[in-house]
């Protein structure tokens, strides 16, 4: 798990259900007329932040995402057909500098569709069953994964870690940059704006 940034176990949940996420070419907040400069101290972060992405891929990605490269055979190929996944993620972030800690919450919603939907969805939906912070919706195949975490302390490490992640923020200090990758391994860039 990075411990890097805003690693309050939304990275692992990422990771435990193959969201090896592309970067996005414009993700949600960000503004043609901002002036990045690095995040140098934890005040400038202070505050709640949000912000929200989202991507489709095709299921021959999603499972190999999740299980190798090798996991895709011809015969998936007959039983998914064409299908593709969609995610959207809403991620909140709250920052108390004067305190060094750091709560978050997440909800991610996976939405398979296409190809051979109505015939794999009892076996996809298996998968997510019964997991914590999981919701199987049957009527949209959809999975709605919310992850919330209080306060958590954050160590000088923790916050020299971060200092040193490329964390961005905008000229106006209402707007940072969590780099591509840094969440995760294929994670996007995030853009979150303070609230």
């Amino acid at each position: 798990m990075n411990k890097k940034l805003f690693s309050a176990g939304i990275p692992v949940m990422l990771l435990v259900f193959g969201m090896m996420l592309a970067a996005c070419s414009n993700p949600a907040g960000s503004s043609s007329s901002d002036v990045w400069s690095p995040v140098t101290e934890l005040s400038q972060v202070n505050g709640t932040w949000k912000g929200a992405y989202s991507q489709t891929m095709s299921i021959q990605e999603f499972i190999e995402n999740e299980e190798g490269e090798e996991a895709w055979t011809p015969e998936m190929q007959t039983l998914f057909g064409n299908m593709k996944v969609g995610y959207k993620a809403a991620i909140s972030i709250a920052i108390n500098a004067s305190e060094k800690t750091q709560a978050m919450s997440m909800t991610l919603t996976i939405t398979f569709y296409g190809g051979n939907i109505s015939v794999m969805w009892p076996f996809i939906s298996a998968m997510f069953t019964g997991q914590e912070g999981v919701t199987v919706i049957d009527a949209t195949h959809s999975v709605v994964i919310t992850e919330n975490q209080d306060a958590q302390p954050m160590s000088d490490e923790d916050i020299a870690e971060m200092l040193n992640s490329g964390l961005q923020i905008n000229q106006t200090g209402n707007r940072i940059k969590i780099p591509a990758d840094t969440m995760t391994p294929g994670a996007p860039q995030i853009i979150l704006i303070k609230q």
